[in-house]
């Protein structure tokens, strides 16, 4: 149930991502769009599924059957029962093992940088896309109480200078955020990132589309209490 739940917050998550929707909304056509969709979609999935038995891989060269293994002595036996019994304790570090040891050095170099720039282009799109929206559709609605203060020609040196902010409290986040979890916390802060989003947009999102009267108000108002219930 969990790794569905995953996978349904992550499919849904990314369709009110703003990376996301922002190189659709920078589209010539809508015809260039669902193009860009496609090809973009055909590539996740041929670049995606030999990663995914990169972790397959990992268990046969770490895994419980492997000579890497460790175990820590009478942990689970009151459970099931046995006189003694050990449980096996995965490696949080046995991809990276794999690749810098039994993958060969160009696989595996290459496997390192596609991760770093996999992250990279998540992260910067992402912060690049929230300091857009945060001068088009907040910084321009002071203009009531400070004329003048947002026009055409600085609305791109706000939204430059808003994605400061952002970029120090990203850095924090990912810099301060501890995990007991064996797999680390990495994982699961991308995971509440698209549960929040999922939460929080993708209503209104839905609203704006296939509804007949979509009101701002309520799309405010779906947001907030997104927001407010995941938090």
């Amino acid at each position: 149930f969990y790794n569905w739940a995953t996978i349904f917050i992550l499919a849904f998550g990314n369709l009110a991502a703003l990376d996301f929707q922002a190189r659709c909304m920078a589209a010539k056509t809508p015809k260039i769009a669902t193009l860009g969709c496609i090809i973009g979609g055909l590539f996740t999935f041929f670049v995606g599924v030999p990663f995914a038995y990169m972790g397959a891989l990992s268990r046969v060269y770490y895994g419980p059957d492997s000579v890497h293994a460790v175990f820590t002595a009478d942990t689970c036996n009151p459970l099931l029962g046995l006189p003694t019994c050990a449980a096996w304790q995965p490696d949080p570090r046995a991809f990276l093992k794999l690749l810098t040891h039994q993958a060969p050095s160009f696989l595996g170099g290459w496997c390192l940088f596609g991760i770093v720039a996999a992250s990279m282009s998540t992260a910067d799109g992402a912060i690049l896309a929230m300091g857009t929206c945060f001068a088009h559709n907040i910084m321009r609605q002071v203009d009531p109480w400070f004329p003048g203060l947002i026009n055409n020609k600085n609305l791109l040196t706000m939204a430059r200078l808003s994605t400061i902010p952002f970029t120090l409290a990203s850095t924090l986040i990912a810099s301060f955020y501890t995990s007991d979890k064996s797999t680390g916390a990495t994982g699961y802060l991308l995971i509440v990132a698209f549960d929040v989003v999922l939460a929080t947009a993708v209503v209104p999102l839905f609203g704006c589309f296939y509804t007949k009267t979509p009101r701002p108000n309520a799309a405010f108002l779906s947001c907030i209490s997104g927001a407010a219930m995941r938090i």
